[in-house]
This record gives C-alpha cells, structure tokens and sequence, in this order.
C-alpha cells in the first residue's frame, strides 16, 4: 500500500492543479487529495491490521468509509462519460436539497 501512496504523492502538483479546478474534474482531485491526506493518516497513525485496539478500529473505520464512500461516487460518476456531467450536476444538485 505505502508504494501505490508514493506514487500518489508523485502526482500531488498535478493533482492539485485538477483540484483547484471546478466541475466533476475538480471534485475528482479534491478527492483524490483527500485519500492521500487519510490514508497516510491511516499509515502512519494506526494499527491497520488485526493487533489494532478497539479504540483504533473504531477511528479507522469511520476514517475508511469517509474515503470509501466517495470512491464509489467517483466510480459512478466516471463509469459512463455520456453521462459524468448529468451524474455530477444530480449529485451536487441532490447535496443542495439535503
């Protein structure tokens, strides 16, 4: 996992510029940037294997399912590029109403 988080951090300057774009192309970096940000956190700061404590379990699950969630929404977003700017817009459109 710590190599695939390397090359993550070789791309940051890239992904940085995508993420201060707008639109589905900036949601994508603006996420990206946050995986990188959590699962370093999640690295380097907890036991992530089964010596964890209940206590570290408990932080990085609610931590794994904040990234995990959104990979998700990335995947439906970018499955069907016809439709990623009708996904977008119905997921942002969806937050306004919420």
């Amino acid at each position: 996992m710590e190599d695939y988080l390397k090359k993550l951090e070789n791309e940051l300057s890239a992904i940085e510029q995508l993420a201060s774009q707008g639109g589905v192309n900036g949601f994508f970096g603006q996420e990206a940037l946050r995986f990188y940000s959590i699962a370093g956190t999640l690295l380097e700061s907890f036991k992530c294997d089964k010596s964890a404590s209940v206590d570290e379990r408990y932080i990085t699950h609610i931590l794994s399912r904040s990234i995990l969630e959104n990979y998700f929404w990335i995947i439906y977003l970018f499955d069907d590029p016809a439709q990623t700017e009708v996904r977008y817009t119905g997921m942002v459109d969806a937050f306004k109403r919420d």
